[in-house]
């Protein structure tokens, strides 16, 4: 921002300010205007060449390696196609340092009129906020026109189906009859709340009974070993529904064998696990049609919450990456109205006395 300042005279005078190899530069002018419009013209042409190619270009010297790295796979997979299918056609024959907001928008709402959900589109828009973080970083840019940009509104709220502890069990139950680490893998995500990718990279040494805690240090994602969705350690708390399953499976390992084994012996696949239990038809079967194995981590998260346990709690143990997420959740937990609505009936209920009609 150009600074004020007044002559000797009285008069009011604005000076604008640029760094140039390490010296600032000034030139003063009557009006704001002018000093403002003399600094970006200035900046401009300090600014790197790359910073004048295109998006495009811009990710094949070099952008999108930054960009993709330090991801996980999927993740990874999920950006690339926002970037192949979306960002580098609308975008990508603009200049880095002349996308604005309003283009980024133009973009958005032809995805949106394609047919794209709303989640679909902000995902795109999560990448290319990443995409000019790493421009920003990089000193290819100074500022991303994404703080300017409107997101979409999410579609309707789609209803999260949980289990109750009664039907856990049947599920389990179910599971185990075609083999005993199905049933044990069920039972861990219900009551852990791990993704598939985190239980199927539990070892024994992750398992602390004494101290009656699970650290989930690492994950499987497309059958790599990585880091967690959200590349932090966290710690999940041993409910007594689950300490007798841990206690069976820790017994006599060693702690850097994987803790779940499939049934011949190697290391647990959860693609394998589904095929074998046909898991579409078994819980259609039981009276679930549709629910998915990542709902038994909603069920253990939705269990947390209605048990009183605090938010700030259970975001820690669930691994998310903010309270927004975890309150989805808790908003499929309460039913505030509901417990209102008791409350009160509760109150009024002992002064309801019967009264004839009378005109009023």
């Amino acid at each position: 921002m150009a600074s004020r300042y007044v002559a000797a005279s009285g008069r009011v005078r604005y000076r604008g300010r640029v760094w140039r190899d390490g010296r600032e530069v000034t030139k003063s002018f009557d009006l704001k205007r002018d000093a403002v419009a003399w600094e970006a013209k200035e900046r401009r042409a300090l600014r790197s060449p790359v910073s004048r190619m295109t998006l495009a270009v811009w990710l094949d010297s070099g952008g999108r390696a930054a960009v993709l790295s330090r991801l996980g796979e999927a993740t990874k997979r999920t950006y690339s196609g926002h970037l192949e299918l979306r960002i580098v056609p609308d975008l990508g024959y603009r200049r880095m340092d002349a996308i604005t907001a309003a283009h980024v928008e133009v973009a958005r709402d032809a995805w949106l009129r394609d047919g794209l959900s709303p989640s679909t589109v902000n995902g795109t828009l999560n990448c290319l906020s990443r995409v000019f973080t790493h421009a920003i970083k990089a000193r290819v840019l100074d500022a991303s026109p994404m703080l300017k940009v409107e997101r979409p509104r999410p579609s309707a709220p789609v209803t999260i189906p949980t289990l109750t502890p009664v039907e856990v069990d049947r599920l389990a139950a179910a599971c185990q009859r075609v083999h005993e680490s199905y049933g044990d893998y069920v039972r861990l995500a219900a009551h852990l709340g791990l993704r598939a990718g985190e239980l199927t990279a539990l070892r024994p040494e992750d398992v602390d009974l004494p101290t009656g805690l699970v650290t989930v240090r690492r994950a499987y994602s497309a059958g790599v070993l990585q880091t967690t969705k959200s590349g932090r350690v966290r710690q999940v708390v041993i409910t007594n529904a689950i300490r007798p399953t841990l206690e069976r499976l820790v017994a006599g390992r060693l702690k850097s064998s994987p803790l779940l084994l499939g049934p011949l012996g190697g290391r647990f696949n959860h693609a394998n696990f589904r095929d074998a239990v046909n898991w579409v038809r078994m819980v259609a079967d039981l009276g679930w049609a549709g629910f998915r194995f990542h709902d038994l981590r909603a069920t253990a998260i939705v269990g947390w919450i209605r048990a009183g346990v605090p938010l700030a709690v259970v975001r820690e143990m669930a691994g998310h990456a903010s309270l927004a997420t975890t309150d989805r959740y808790a908003r499929l937990a309460r039913n505030d109205l509901a417990a209102a609505a008791s409350a009160i009936n509760s109150y009024i209920r002992p002064y309801t006395v019967t009264t004839p009609n009378a005109d009023l």
